[in-house]
């Protein structure tokens, strides 16, 4: 057995020879055992196809004019039952064009003319052959990425999902406090406290939400859970949850509400609210101060589903909204101002969360006009609940 040294390609490597003319056969055969590698000789193109079914080699050479089956045939059969990354070397005619087109189609890796240039031959092999392994390094690194990408999402969604059951503890007690079920507080300063401490929590619970879908979103596990959503109560309780923060930034939230009263959209409760929040959220740390945002909901006249936050907050450039859509790669986060990666983030979080929900995310975003997101949910989503709405979360349309 040779002793593998440097970069000699030719240690323990499997060669196929597919030619039914025996002197070009056995002569390939002799210079590619010279240098070091095992040949595999076949007579013609079943019998290679039977050979490559057993044990594939690392390298077939085939000619593409042999009786029954043709190489070209042969590489088809091949790439067909599957075997995607063996690499071909078919050998034709010097001016046999049309025979080098259909083995690229084919899956061919390269070609040689007869005569065969038998020196130029071995090395001709060493670089398919070495082509083929960087490849193969290729898709192995890719791999690899792959699955620790993968288990870096899964370990934050379990991280993030651990966090969950003490935090809902916490908020629990806080409302208990907040409220004084249990008796007067005692001084209103401990009042003044739960109420920031239920303010703090309510926060982290809504951070730690964007942190899960986000590293759902990374890790491709955004599964939905499918449940009726009644529509106008989502959008009221989302726009009621936002309040004290637009209030706090003087901002008005105008809501021009046309849903249908009985409304629904077959979805993921959870997601779907969350998306609306964000919105909303993102809309409100965006504008400036005492400035207004306006959200229009309704059914269109194709039955879609749509929600649309118009605000006065400076316009995103091109490459931030296209990082947003998903049209182009992320933005360098140094291009991106610390103010405004929170409002990206939920963006792209609410329309990754509307896509699997089979909708459409548009945004619109021009110097001295503010910006408008709009989310088109698909007809075929959208329902009536008979009459299932809570009376108390409806305001008039307009």
């Amino acid at each position: 057995m040779i002793t593998a040294t440097g970069n000699d390609l030719s240690v323990s490597r499997r060669v196929l020879i597919a030619d039914d003319d025996p002197f070009y056969r056995e002569i390939a055969a002799a210079s590619l055992e010279e240098a070091g590698y095992t040949v595999i000789p076949a007579g013609d193109g079943q019998e290679a196809l039977d050979l490559i079914g057993m044990s594939p080699p690392d390298l077939a050479i085939v000619d593409v004019q042999m009786p029954g089956m043709t190489g070209i045939e042969m590489i088809n059969e091949v790439r067909r039952r599957g075997v995607r990354h063996l690499p071909f070397i078919v050998i034709t005619g010097q001016d046999d064009t049309e025979s080098i087109q259909r083995a690229y189609d084919a899956g061919a890796t390269s070609f040689l003319a007869k005569p065969l240039n038998w020196p130029l031959f071995v090395q001709h092999v060493n670089f398919v052959l070495k082509a083929s392994q960087a490849e193969s390094d290729l898709r192995d690194a890719i791999r690899t990425a792959e699955f620790l990408s993968d288990l870096k999402g899964r370990v934050v969604s379990v991280l993030i999902g651990e966090f969950q059951a003490p935090l809902r503890t916490a908020q629990g007690m806080s409302e208990l406090l907040r409220k004084e079920v249990y008796g007067p507080l005692g001084h209103r300063i401990y009042g003044e406290y739960a109420e920031d401490l239920h303010k703090a929590l309510d926060q982290l619970n809504s951070i730690q939400l964007k942190m899960l879908n986000s590293s759902r979103v990374m890790s491709g596990e955004l599964l939905l859970t499918e449940e009726d959503i009644v529509l106008r109560e989502a959008v009221v309780e989302a726009v009621h949850s936002m309040q004290a923060k637009a209030d706090r930034r003087g901002i008005d939230i105008g809501l021009r509400n046309a849903l249908p009263m009985d409304a629904v959209l077959r979805g993921d409760r959870s997601l779907i609210s969350q998306s609306i929040k964000m919105l909303i959220e993102s809309a409100i740390v965006a504008s400036p101060r005492n400035s207004q945002i306006v959200m229009d909901v309704r059914i269109d006249q194709q039955g879609d589903f749509c929600l649309s936050i118009e605000d006065s907050a400076p316009a995103l450039p091109d490459v931030i909204i296209r990082d947003i859509l998903g049209t182009a790669p992320p933005a360098r986060p140094m291009i991106q101002q610390q103010s405004t990666t929170s409002r990206n983030t939920g963006l792209t979080i609410s329309r990754v969360v509307v896509e699997a929900h089979e909708g459409k995310m548009v945004l619109n975003s021009a110097m001295g006009e503010g910006t408008i997101v709009k989310l088109v949910l698909p007809a075929k989503r959208i329902a009536l609940s008979q009459g299932r709405v809570d009376q108390r979360l409806l305001v008039p349309a307009g």
